[in-house]
Order: structure tokens, then C-alpha cells, then sequence
């Protein structure tokens, strides 16, 4: 026995989980360590061939054959995908009709990109919004950024009152969700806005406006 699953080939099967073989590193002969975890994945079906049993038998046909046939990470990738696709959504509608106040009002808009492995460089960043490599970039702590906007003034009406309270829950919401927040400004006078962050998937979404400051 190994632990609380039993050991097939040097390998301990727990069977209360469906989508993966389950080990004690003693088992694997590993002294400990969970590095190259992904590797020892396997899908329910292969799990299956190894146990003789037949899991999930009461979930519906059609669902147990997809169920079955993915590794783990797949489906949480599946997952946390949707769960961008909803926090995307949800960003939406925090900046429907919110405006970033410079020397002309611009509409703030939400953009998604495909998953980024390592840290977005000035380089990359440039490139995915299209413009030349010679472009003058900038780099602004996030919390610096948005600190003028989340901050109630002593002029504030009720309006203003109402725009600070949106934009200290956009704020929240951002900080909740994405890390790597960052915010980049890109040209002169004519500046393009990016906030930038990053889902646990690698899958980067953020804010986009503009400010002109002569």
C-alpha cells in the first residue's frame, strides 16, 4: 500500500480521483518533490484500462465520453477560459460610457489576447497593439495610475461621486482576478492607454483609451 491508493507498476492510484493518478512521492521514487507533476496526468479512460474500473458510469453517456476522454488541465483550462470570457464581460459593463478625462474624453474598452507565458516586454507589448518598434513606451505603477480617478474630491458632485465609485470597483475587480498589472503608455502627445494583466491561464486582458496631453 501507498498511502491511501494502492500501487500499480510503481505507480499509487487513488481512486477518488477521476482525472489523475494521485501518487506519494516515495512511491515514484521521487524524494519529495512534485516537479514534472503534469506528466503523471492521465484521463479517466486510461485510468480505467489501468483499475478495470468504470467510473462516472452514473453521468450521462455523452458527458462522461468527454469527461473521460481530457486530462485535468484541460478541462481547468477549459474552465478558466470561460471564466475570461465572463470577466470580459463583466469589464464591459463597468466601461460602458466610462470616459478617461485628458484634454479630450476617450472611451475606455475592454481587449483580451491569447495566453502569454513569460512577462509581456515593452517589445511585445508594441507589437500586439500595432504599433512601430520606435515608438516611445512608458511603464506606470497601476495603483499610481488609477489613483487620481478612485479618490473622491472635495468639488465632487453627485455625478463625479458616481464615475470614482465605478472606477474604484473596476480597480477592484482588476486586482482580484489579474496579476502582472501594469500600465503602459504609448506615443507622445497623443498617448495610447494600455492596463494590462494577466489570468491564472496566461490569457491577458485588459483596458485600452487614449489621452492627449500638449
Amino acid at each position: 500500500m501507498c498511502g491511501q491508493g494502492r500501487c500499480i507498476k510503481g505507480q499509487s492510484i487513488n481512486l477518488k480521483l477521476f482525472q489523475s493518478i494521485a501518487w506519494k512521492p516515495r512511491c515514484i521514487g521521487e524524494s519529495g518533490s512534485t516537479t514534472g507533476v503534469k506528466k503523471y496526468l492521465t484521463t479517466v479512460d486510461e485510468l480505467e484500462k489501468l483499475t478495470g474500473y468504470d467510473f462516472l458510469s452514473d453521468v450521462p453517456a455523452g458527458v462522461q465520453a468527454v469527461i473521460e476522454a481530457k486530462k485535468d488541465s484541460e478541462l481547468i483550462e477549459e474552465y478558466m477560459s470561460d471564466r475570461g470570457d465572463e470577466l470580459g464581460k463583466v469589464l464591459q459593463n463597468l466601461t460602458d460610457h466610462l470616459l478617461w478625462i485628458s484634454e479630450i474624453d476617450s472611451p475606455v474598452k475592454v481587449f483580451q489576447w491569447e495566453s502569454q507565458s513569460a512577462k509581456l516586454t515593452d517589445q511585445q507589448l508594441l507589437e500586439r497593439t500595432h504599433h512601430s518598434m520606435d515608438t516611445a513606451i512608458e511603464t506606470v505603477s497601476f495603483d499610481d495610475f488609477f489613483a487620481t480617478v478612485t479618490q473622491d474630491q472635495n468639488w465632487f458632485g453627485t455625478e463625479e461621486k458616481a464615475v470614482a465609485v465605478k472606477d474604484r470597483l473596476l480597480v477592484e475587480l482588476l486586482k482580484q482576478h489579474l496579476s502582472d498589472l501594469k500600465v503602459y503608455r504609448v506615443g507622445e502627445v497623443r498617448i495610447d492607454l494600455y492596463i494590462v494583466g494577466k489570468m491564472q491561464t496566461g490569457k491577458v486582458i485588459g483596458l485600452t483609451t487614449q489621452a492627449v496631453e500638449t
